[in-house]
């Protein structure tokens, strides 16, 4: 092969392109023989994996989608290059731009950049300044910081303040406000009393001349039930007036701490090119969605009170293991240069959400969505909380929020909303053999078992997320009263009482019958659909809870259970979604959802009131789904009773 040949013969790329970015499996003895013969690919790649290996016959495997590098699929490298690159060497055009990292995020280095931030955030951020937090605004209660000093205020004059967002851990809080050390605090509060992550806060708000910080833990009364419920009303005025708040995200309870020491892997690294390009061992990707492995090394970001905390704040400082993330309205930022995106800044998948605009993660394909409140629980229920109590009282500011853009008139009813409470009804849960699947009931809950807030598994609105198909209320089912009687806010979630009254048919079944048609559920028993009537079937059947057919909750496997039809799908395929019900004892005729159940029309030929206009009319699939109309006339044809759901 001549020298002169454009195209290397071991990477296949011209050799005069700097992009090693396409996925290839090479050896480092092939690497040196392109660089050999002047490739500048090989040449780049060739000196990066010579800073941790020399064996010629190491094999190294190139991805291209995640731009990085590895030898074992455990250990992953990634390429840097610096600002002031010279003009003279190559761009290196698809190598991102990042930092040499300090070995601490205490450092002098990590402050410095972090006021860079802030400074360049009040300066140039149009959006963040057009969110500024009000100067008219000051908590109830507040820590002073000033003159060496913490001090517990009531009542201080509008300053600039910052919000700690922390995990108080399965031990809680190590000290909090009550009754009986709210007047020692007011007098000041000693250093040693405070937790690691408390202290670390505090610090971190006097090097950035911030005098005042809010601390749930400290700033609300914790045995005052009254003091609670008024505190917690106003955690969004809280959140959004706040200058900044610091999470100490790395952190599963107050001894982990704001400020870690780095690993040296992401601190040393290797030089490729002097002053220009480096490699370094890659940075942890910030956030994730739930439960996986990336969201890990995040724990604050898998809590649920965290959820309204990161989605309040105007700009949010996230102190993680390896690196210092900073979040705004505007984009995203990071010590390292790694988890830098200008298209990252309202995701809570990535630690912030934004409420009341389009929610829009980096799981999402971008669609519009005209179901935002959807997105929130979605993302929210598949969080953690210490009690289930809490489940309804810790997104209560963001549903606070979003009363203020839905219609005038339109209630908070226990997580679903009056306007549109029929759709807001048809939540379902995941799969139950997938990772987010249904758990087991409950033995206390607050929601009534028609609210996603009665389940302890991730919820979803699949059929409205997934289909463009519109959706009609069926003419067989009207809701004739809706009872929530809320105690305190309605936002809260305590109630003296929580029905719903319909009048409508019920279709019977069986938890056995049910049981054959659980989506991705394997029964041994080829999973067919079970036929409630000969006219109309349960397509798909998701549980509530972990299903057991003969367990105390859905068994005995053949006692009886029941569908309400509320909502028909338009489309291609006319499909009846409706909620699954047992009975309870508390009466005749009063039930509890167990369930979501999707049923098709399937009978040969239209009901027998209905005469067709063409013969094509009759003439159709057996297990093809008709038309609208038909389904609307076969349950409406259907004995209708007065059932009350709680």
């Amino acid at each position: 092969m001549a020298a002169t040949d454009p195209i290397c013969f071991y990477c296949s790329r011209q050799k005069d392109a700097i992009d090693p970015w396409e996925f290839q499996i090479l050896d480092l003895g092939r690497l040196k023989a392109g660089a050999q013969l002047n490739c500048q690919t090989c040449d780049l790649r060739h000196r990066a994996v010579s800073c941790y290996y020399s064996d010629p016959n190491q094999r190294v495997i190139f991805q291209a989608e995640s731009k990085r590098l590895t030898v074992d699929r455990r250990r992953f490298f990634e390429l840097f290059k610096l600002t002031n690159i010279d003009s003279d060497v190559f761009s290196f055009p698809t190598i991102r731009t990042g930092y040499p990292l300090s070995s601490s995020t205490a450092s002098e280095q990590t402050m410095i950049m972090i006021k860079g931030w802030i400074d360049d955030c009040r300066a140039t951020h149009g959006l963040c300044r057009t969110d500024n937090p009000s100067q008219d605004y000051m908590p109830k209660r507040i820590l002073y910081l000033g003159n060496g000093e913490i001090v517990l205020t009531e009542d201080a004059k509008p300053q600039i303040y910052a919000c700690l967002s922390h995990c108080w851990g399965p031990s809680q809080s190590p000290i909090k406000t009550l009754s009986t050390t709210i007047d020692d605090f007011k007098k000041g509060i000693r250093w040693e009393s405070l937790s690691k992550t408390f202290q670390d806060a505090i610090d971190i708000c006097r090097r950035l001349d911030i005098c005042y910080v809010w601390i749930d833990s400290l700033c609300i009364i914790q045995d005052s039930d009254d003091d609670w419920a008024e505190e917690s009303a106003k955690m969004a005025e809280i959140y959004v007036n706040a200058f900044l708040t610091i999470a100490a995200t790395k952190s599963r309870d107050g001894t982990g701490g704001c400020y870690s020491e780095r690993d040296p892997i992401y601190v040393a690294h290797g030089t490729v090119y002097e002053g220009s390009v480096y490699i370094r061992g890659q940075m942890p990707r910030f956030g994730g969605p739930a439960g996986s492995k990336t969201a890990e090394g995040w724990p604050l970001l898998q809590r649920g009170w965290v959820y309204q905390e990161m989605s309040l704040s105007t700009r949010v400082l996230h102190f993680g293991s390896q690196e210092v993330i900073w979040q705004c309205r505007t984009h995203r930022r990071s010590e390292s240069g790694s988890n830098d995106s200008d298209h990252a800044q309202i995701t809570f998948s990535d630690g912030h959400t934004v409420p009341g605009r389009k929610h829009n993660d980096s799981w999402d394909d971008g669609s519009p969505n005209d179901h935002p409140w959807y997105d929130v629980v979605h993302d929210y229920s598949g969080l953690g909380l210490s009690f289930e109590k809490d489940k309804l009282p810790a997104l209560a500011a963001i549903s606070q929020e979003s009363a203020k853009e839905r219609a005038a008139g339109d209630k908070f009813l226990a997580g679903l909303w009056r306007n549109s409470l029929l759709l807001d009804m048809l939540w379902e849960t995941y799969p139950q053999n997938s990772a987010n699947g249904p758990t087991q009931k409950p033995v206390v809950s607050n929601a009534p078992s028609w609210s996603w807030a009665s389940v302890t598994s991730r919820v979803k609105w699949f059929m409205f997320k997934n289909y463009m198909s519109p959706h009609y209320p069926l003419d067989c089912t009207n809701l004739k009263a809706v009872h929530v009687e809320h105690i305190g806010p309605p936002y809260l979630g305590r109630y003296s009482r929580c029905e719903l009254t319909f009048q409508g048919p019920l279709l019977s079944t069986t938890s056995k019958a049910l049981e054959g048609s659980i989506f991705m559920k394997y029964t041994g028993e080829g999973n067919r659909a079970y036929q409630t009537y000969e006219v109309m079937t349960v397509h798909q059947f998701t549980p509530d809870y972990t299903f057991d057919s003969d367990g105390p909750f859905y068994g005995p496997a053949t006692s009886p259970k029941f569908i309400l039809p509320l909502m028909i799908q338009h489309g291609g395929h006319h499909l009846v979604v409706g909620i699954v019900l047992r009975p309870m004892d508390d009466g005749i005729d009063v039930y509890e959802r167990i369930g979501l159940a999707i049923l098709v029309y399937v009978k040969r030929g239209p009901p027998t009131d209905y005469r067709p206009e063409s013969s094509q009319e009759w003439d159709y699939h057996p297990w093809r789904p008709i038309t609208r109309q038909w389904i609307n006339n076969y349950l409406s044809s259907l004995p209708k009773r007065n059932i009350i759901i709680r």
